[in-house]
């Protein structure tokens, strides 16, 4: 079977300037005294002090937004005191300053958090929340989605294609029920559960990997799942065109153990920033609970392999907001990681980031100009030689699979998980099927499926 994929990358135009050079002291990390101290120096790996909260948070969820030409925004949404907390503040790293308190229509406690794309998604919360909210941080407005089909406080949340909202305490219990969030339908349905209950842990992107959090005996296991998904596609006869994947189940076998202290509530981030080529296959866990307050800072590298990291500045701590987030230093754009507030024997106002000196642009390049969508194109709908020609745009790094069916719904070809830059892409097939047979006349579908988005068309073969 001959198959090329041939792509040009076209890289996003970004005019960034430097975010203003400046360094703090480490102080008393709930002290209202902060002064900016000589010049950061960047390149290397380190904890940096921040302005602190303007009121201490327990536990709140923690998302940014990234805008050009270089502007990091990280939004606190909720925590507590109080258990039911609507107030948002944002800190603009531009100006090094938090804004105001901003009234929120939801109140947010325990509950799991997704970055994705210009939208943060809080997933559940106390008391066993079943809502899913969407904060869009271009319009600075909040709406709701669909529900989860259980509630659920601290639940284990992470994102590729799909969150994936893993155990969680349902107000009675600590569960292993496995929920999907599906953007793109807002639709939430229940694939297979954790092989153990846990809550307050961390979940990592694909392929899927659960380690640490609370389960059921009130212990903190050190042991890691790693899970891969299957596809099933449903199809509307009458439309022939409503195409829908689910994940019929997920293989979920033994993952590399955790070598520090278990724990939980720990901060942890990794994965790929949007906007940016780089995909960022390094994952890292930092403080944590385990009968005491936790410095430990470990890496999971690409390999799936554990390694120990720059220890948390002080204090040790756990229930802390967390994210990883992209910053501009000098003539370069980093990969960060937030701790903002937590709790040690009382709520915290302290907030750092530690610069893991992960390099996602260098901004001296300057590479032309794509479109912010997704866009998908087919050449032609009616094939008469033996060549499909696709033309889609990424507008930053993604997975892609592209699938084809028949009338009947059966999947007869398939190439997936493709991780591609931003750019613009072409797709050439051949038309033979997954055996090599080339396809007879008649009727197909192709899906192409992104991290955030499904195009799923007819096709005709005439010849």
């Amino acid at each position: 079977m001959f198959y090329k994929l041939s792509f040009s990358a076209i890289l996003l135009l970004l005019n960034l300037f430097p975010l203003l050079s400046q360094n703090y002291n480490l102080l008393d990390n709930n002290s209202s005294n902060y002064s900016i101290n000589s010049p950061i120096i960047r390149d290397s790996v380190y904890w940096e002090s921040l302005p602190p909260l303007p009121e201490a948070k327990i536990g709140p969820c923690v998302g940014y937004s990234y805008v050009f030409p270089g502007n990091t925004k990280l939004y606190v949404l909720g925590g507590n005191p109080p258990e039911q907390n609507d107030i948002m503040y944002i800190f603009d790293f531009s100006t090094l300053s938090w804004s105001d308190p901003i009234q929120m229509p939801c109140s947010i406690s325990h509950a799991g958090c997704v970055n994705y794309g210009n939208n943060i998604y809080i997933i559940g919360g106390y008391p066993a929340k079943d809502e899913i909210w969407i904060y869009h941080t271009p319009t600075d407005s909040f709406s709701q989605a669909s529900d989860l089909l259980i509630g659920v406080e601290d639940p284990i949340v992470t994102f590729n294609t799909r969150i994936l909202v893993a155990g969680g305490y349902d107000g009675h219990n600590v569960i292993d029920t496995v929920q999907f969030y599906d953007l793109y339908y807002n639709e939430t349905y229940i694939t297979t559960p954790l092989p153990e209950p846990r809550m307050a842990g961390v979940a990592f992107d694909w392929p899927y990997l659960i380690c640490l959090g609370k389960d059921s005996a009130g212990n903190y296991p050190t042991n890691t799942y790693i899970g891969q998904w299957v596809h099933t596609i449903n199809l509307d006869y009458s439309e022939y065109m409503d195409l829908k994947i689910y994940p019929d189940s997920i293989d979920w076998q033994a993952g590399p153990d955790f070598p520090g202290l278990g724990c939980e509530y720990p901060g942890y981030g990794g994965s790929y920033i949007n906007g940016f080529q780089i995909m960022i296959y390094d994952k890292y866990i930092y403080g944590g609970f385990n009968s005491n307050y936790l410095y430990q800072c470990y890496q999971l590298s690409q390999g799936a392999i554990w390694g120990l990291f720059l220890d948390m500045s002080y204090p040790p701590r756990y229930k802390m907001g967390s994210c990883g987030f992209p910053l501009q230093n000098s003539n370069r754009i980093e990969y960060c990681l937030a701790a903002v507030g937590g709790y040690n024997d009382s709520a915290l106002t302290c907030f750092h980031i530690l610069h893991t000196d992960f390099e996602l642009l260098n901004v001296e390049e300057t590479p032309p100009v794509i479109s912010n969508q997704i866009t998908c194109n087919l050449v032609s709908s009616n094939i008469i030689r033996d060549q499909f020609k696709l033309e889609f745009n990424l507008p930053y790094h993604s997975n892609v699979s592209f699938s084809v069916f028949d009338i009947s719904g059966r999947k007869i070809y398939q190439q997936g998980n493709l991780n591609l830059p931003p750019g613009i892409h072409h797709l050439d097939w051949n038309l033979n099927d997954s055996h090599g047979e080339q396809l007879v006349r008649g009727v197909y579908f192709f899906l192409l499926e992104t991290d955030s988005q499904v195009f799923r068309e007819k096709f005709t073969i005439i010849r």
